[in-house]
């Protein structure tokens, strides 16, 4: 029986779980498929929780260029993170 593979996430990768208008999403979308059907392990350090919370109200605020979500989505982005 092979043995599952166990990957090292940062916050990069997380991130774009959330804020699919960054390069390679989809990359970061197969490992999220192969860790949910059980053929991945995924570690981070704690604090990946603070920085993908961050860059996603990041994306959700005002700025020179349009806001990339509503505040709101990026608050639901930010709950379904964390849970």
């Amino acid at each position: 029986m092979a043995s599952i593979p166990n990957y090292a996430v940062d916050a990069s990768v997380a991130s774009k779980w959330h804020l699919r208008d960054e390069q390679y999403v989809e990359p970061s979308m197969t490992l999220l498929k192969e860790f949910r059907e059980g053929r991945a392990y995924l570690t981070a350090p704690d604090y990946i929780l603070h920085e993908v919370a961050n860059a996603i109200l990041k994306a959700s605020r005002r700025s020179s260029r349009e806001h990339r979500m509503s505040f709101e989505v990026g608050r639901r982005a930010v709950e379904v993170f964390l849970r």
